[in-house]
């Protein structure tokens, strides 16, 4: 029984820290500047971009979690910039209606690290 009421109390505790997102939720973001990607909200965010975006700014990102980014031209090329606080950020491709897809881990102190080259669809 002790057993028991020390895992419930375990579990308890966990659920007060784990982040209030639930992996695998995508996020259609807005192209605009500054770009806002809050990572409480999922930890996949698709972004149209109809205009270039230079200014991202991140926020509440979990260190140790997956996330994605999905950018998608429009029938004009756009730029898309990365945040100096992501690392390895892939240049998107610039061509009309082309999908750049990579994949970063959140790092203690709010940083993300690419842990794939990127890819893109024509």
């Amino acid at each position: 029984m002790l057993k028991a009421r020390a895992h419930y109390r375990m579990l308890q505790d966990l659920a007060n820290i784990a982040p209030p997102h639930y992996p695998g939720d995508m996020v259609t973001l807005l192209p605009q500047n500054p770009l806002l990607v809050n990572a409480y909200d999922g930890n996949v965010f698709r972004i149209v971009l109809s205009v270039s975006v230079n200014d991202v700014r991140m926020r509440n990102v979990s260190p140790g979690l997956l996330y994605t980014f999905i950018i998608r031209q429009t029938g004009s090329p756009n730029t898309f910039q990365w945040p100096a606080t992501v690392r390895g950020g892939m240049m998107i491709c610039r061509r009309p209606h082309s999908t750049s897809v990579q994949t970063f881990i959140g790092r203690t102190g709010g940083d993300l690290l690419a842990i794939t080259a990127g890819t893109w669809t024509l």
